[in-house]
């Protein structure tokens, strides 16, 4: 990527409000950048840190709502995703929803919604994404998983099974996409 142009380009955050969202959105390198952030509804407290952290940090930013677990509103995301004016070239995906139950304990309905948050939405969205850095012929992609993909937790039935099911969705990405 040609350093010289990474201040005209876009970040995109989804999970923007939660604190790992928050860490990196307050990262000074953001300085010059437009931030797309997600979060799932209109939190007042956070728009009103984004306005005075905005200034401090020298970026601008726009909101962009929608709720996972609605496959409405995941389609109405993506593609404003991939009708978007903007240079998509970073993306930091932090969605996920965390839920715990012992095995015999985790309902089919419990699973779905998990699993429709963590897996099938997170996998929509990362489609449209990296179609729109496809089209401007570069970018970086970063999520983050959890342990629970990779360690055995009791109670993690759900929120664990989701997490490598996209663990390995992503890796088979990787290996599709590379160079």
């Amino acid at each position: 990527m040609n350093m010289d142009s990474i201040e005209k380009l876009t970040m995109l955050i989804t999970g923007a409000d939660g604190s790992i969202g928050r860490t990196f959105i307050a990262d000074r390198r953001n300085a010059k950048k437009h931030l797309m952030l997600h979060i799932r509804s209109e939190k007042e407290d956070f728009s009103k840190w984004l306005e005075e952290i905005s200034k401090d940090y020298n970026f601008t930013y726009e909101l962009l709502y929608a709720d996972f677990s609605n496959p409405d509103e995941v389609k109405s995301f993506s593609t404003k995703i991939l009708n978007s004016e903007h240079r998509i070239s970073h993306f930091l995906h932090l969605v996920g929803i965390p839920y715990g139950s012992l095995f015999m304990m985790t309902s089919r309905r419990n699973l779905e919604n998990v699993f429709t948050i963590n897996y099938f939405s997170s996998v929509q969205i990362v489609q449209s994404v990296i179609k729109n850095m496809i089209k401007i012929g570069d970018g970086v992609f970063i999520y983050l998983s959890s342990i629970a993909a990779v360690e055995i937790y009791p109670g993690f039935t759900s929120y664990g099974s989701s997490k490598i099911a996209f663990d390995h969705s992503m890796k088979i990405l990787a290996s599709e996409i590379s160079d």
